[in-house]
């Protein structure tokens, strides 16, 4: 797998449990998989593959 353009040794598991082993799964974070935005609401049921590209981003305020 790859979590925001580093490698990482996780093996497939769900989106939801993946976040939570890597400390982002808070408000105000937006994630893709694969390229794809995935909506909160489907964290629980996103299987991520041995290959899956992970990004995630956080939202700031500021201007």
């Amino acid at each position: 797998m790859k979590f925001n353009g580093h490698d990482v040794d996780d093996q497939p598991q769900a989106l939801s449990e993946f976040l939570v082993s890597h400390d982002v799964l808070r408000a105000g974070v937006a994630v893709a998989v694969n390229g794809d935005i995935i909506p909160r609401s489907q964290w629980t049921t996103t299987w991520l593959a041995a290959d899956a590209v992970i990004e995630v981003v956080t939202a700031a305020a500021g201007g």
